[in-house]
């Protein structure tokens, strides 16, 4: 798989680099710097994933027009801020990811967005469903203090290390519990919330006011 690096500065692209070269699937096909134009950027090399660093939250002009579908953009978003998440997926990137991901999640993110598939860290897909929830007004105001309520101090605290992307034996291993009883403690918060998913439960817990992100 072809990759092209585009970020602010040397020191990164070298880094983010060195990143991908350790990945058997991945290969380097060029650096670039984080403010040449993206879009044609994408038209001069042939690769299927460009990664984009950007140096800050106003870089997103660099996009310079609405991307093509390939190949992927990966960005790794230069501050936790769900708003320049919406505006640069709706310019067509495929992925965006928190500052300062690990090796792993970075070459996850690029494998996945170049299968089509669009990828956001849990943080980020957690406050964008929530702010689509409270625009939709799909929970009544009636029922947030009950639910709130109903949460206790424990499921309150697993809560907030779902909003971290862990997994429920991680979550364990934090809090001395087995995993049995973790996915216990998970399997009540999805109904007292009424959600299905992890992501639903957080941006749920961010609309009711009892998640902070």
């Amino acid at each position: 798989m072809r990759v092209l690096v585009v970020a602010a500065s040397a020191v990164v692209r070298a880094g983010l680099a060195a990143v991908l070269e350790r990945a058997e699937t991945l290969i380097v096909v060029g650096m670039e710097p984080a403010d040449a134009a993206v879009a044609s950027l994408v038209a001069t090399y042939d690769v299927d994933v460009l990664l984009w660093a950007p140096a800050d939250d106003r870089a997103e002009a660099a996009l310079g027009a609405p991307l093509p579908a390939t190949p992927a953009v990966v960005a790794l978003a230069p501050r936790r801020d769900a708003a320049w998440a919406e505006r640069v997926l709706a310019a067509g990137v495929r992925a965006v990811l928190e500052p300062d991901p690990s090796p792993e999640e970075i070459t996850a993110a690029i494998e996945a967005a170049a299968r089509g598939l669009v990828v956001l860290a849990p943080a980020l897909a957690a406050t964008l469903l929530a702010r689509r929830d409270i625009a939709a007004g799909s929970v009544p105001r009636h029922d947030q203090s009950d639910a709130a309520a109903r949460l206790t101090p424990r499921e309150l605290e697993i809560l907030g290390w779902l909003a971290q992307g862990l997994a429920n034996k991680h979550v364990a291993s934090r809090l001395g519990l087995s995993e049995h009883t973790v996915k216990t403690h998970v399997a009540h918060l999805f109904e007292k919330l009424g959600v299905g998913t992890r992501a639903e439960a957080v941006a749920r817990a961010v609309r009711l006011g009892v998640l902070a992100l």
